[in-house]
């Protein structure tokens, strides 16, 4: 698929089935996603963020050519966004599909383990700027399959990738680097 800075092409089409979200942003969703991104040290988003019974707890898609994470609002009651007091697996779920749409990996593109991992990276390097630990980074891995399938690789090797993310933040902190987005 050709690329151009900051640009990929791909055929828009919501994932799964899921209709396109409400037109309007839930004003409850968009501020756990405020709270996310500035614990994170990031200001801007690429993406609206919409609140869904059709979701699990968070996804990441793009309707109509918008992007999106929608969010069930169970799973939104539980993050912990109010008060900062973190719920470090559902704030690694968030963080991995704000990295969907940071990498482009929103739309498949054939390449869904090395996506998946690639998340998983993403997901650790941007816990730890918001504050986890390790092992509260590594939260988030306690509800995935053991088993590797056809879309999701194996849990170890996503254990992996979340403390390979965490620990090059936690690197790059260490040697006095600049902050770099995850």
């Amino acid at each position: 698929m050709p690329r151009w800075p900051g640009i990929v092409l791909a055929l828009l089409l919501p994932a799964s089935g899921l209709a396109c979200p409400p037109s309007h942003e839930s004003a409850t969703a968009a501020s756990a996603l405020h709270a996310v991104l500035e614990a994170a040290g990031l200001s801007e988003a690429n993406f609206e963020v919409r609140e869904s019974d059709h979701v699990l707890n968070a996804r990441a898609l793009i309707c109509d050519g918008h992007r999106y994470i929608l969010i069930n609002g169970q799973f939104l009651s539980g993050l912990g966004w109010t008060d900062g007091s973190w719920n470090w697996t559902k704030a690694g779920i968030m963080a991995r599909e704000i990295g969907r749409h940071v990498m482009g990996h929103v739309v498949y593109r054939g390449e869904r383990h090395r996506e998946e991992i690639s998340a998983d990276r993403y997901a650790g390097h941007f816990l730890y700027r918001m504050g986890a630990s390790l092992e509260q980074a590594l939260a988030m891995t306690a509800v995935l399959p053991e088993v590797l399938s056809s879309s999701h690789p194996r849990k170890s090797e996503r254990v992996a990738a979340v403390r390979v993310g965490w620990g090059n933040a936690s690197d790059a902190a260490d040697s006095g680097g600049a902050r770099c987005a995850p």
